[in-house]
């Protein structure tokens, strides 16, 4: 037994103040027999108790001793007189009830601390769901508007097809004129080399515009920047974080709108 991390767990201030179960009863008196080092610990925790009750009992007011001696006067057959002080009797008196507040006061405040511990608990969990449903929330409402999006009279959907024929590489890019919203659609085409991204790329009047840098992902649809007039749109493989410029000999789709 590791008695540091057993002195440490609380137990035995249970048993001291007599909070302890039964069964937690007979633990601490075996322990205390197997190892001296929790015995003397428990008598150090009661001796702590005693002094922390003889402190409270000195701070009685001479009012509440006085009415204290009344009551105690009233219940003796023999009556208390100024000579004789029943000093034993108040004392056991004001130890006892010293300890039964300070009891009272630590089993009040272990069941506090557990209300507001399971209290924090189940507000952490619903933090942690409201996240999650705010998270699913904005995922189906980006759904929604990408459907919405590519269903629309105004979206083109252009066919992206590989620049190897010895490959069936494919993409598809929806455009919508009124809005110039662009997603692209990878169908079959495989992650990049290491250190590396596909970009994407308008031709507009002759001259390529960066749509945006993406990474594969089968049947993933993503969405690019927005684009206005496109003559075509092709697809190249630039260094990760994309390039101003295309880089024509890594070209491997491309597709006329």
């Amino acid at each position: 037994m590791n008695t540091n991390n057993y002195i440490q767990s609380g137990l035995l201030e249970s048993y001291v103040l007599g909070t302890a179960s039964e069964e937690e009863v007979l633990q601490v008196r075996k322990a205390c027999e197997q190892y001296p080092e929790i015995m003397i610990e428990v008598i150090a925790i009661e001796n702590s108790l005693i002094r922390h009750a003889e402190a409270s009992a000195t701070q009685l007011s001479s009012n509440v001793k006085t009415k204290l001696f009344a009551q105690l006067a009233l219940q003796s057959v023999t009556p208390i007189v100024d000579n004789i002080k029943p000093i034993n009797t108040w004392y056991k008196l004001a130890v006892a009830a010293s300890i039964t507040l300070l009891v009272g006061s630590i089993v009040t405040n272990k069941l506090l601390f557990s209300k507001l511990q399971f209290a924090n608990e189940k507000l952490t969990a619903l933090n942690v769901q409201q996240s999650k449903l705010q998270a699913s929330e904005l995922a189906l409402q980006k759904t929604n508007i990408s459907i919405s999006s590519l269903l629309s009279n105004n979206t083109t959907t252009v066919t992206l097809k590989a620049t190897d024929k010895s490959t069936n590489y494919l993409a598809k890019v929806y455009w919508n004129k009124v809005t110039s919203v662009t997603y692209i659609s990878l169908a079959t085409l495989p992650p990049p080399p290491t250190g590396k991204q596909y970009q994407l790329w308008a031709i507009v009047n002759g001259k390529p515009v960066d749509v945006g840098v993406f990474d594969a992902a089968t049947d993933s649809l993503q969405q690019m920047k927005l684009i206005t007039t496109p003559q075509a749109f092709a697809v190249t493989i630039e260094n990760k974080g994309g390039s101003p410029t295309p880089t024509l000999n890594t070209m491997c789709l491309l597709g006329n709108v």
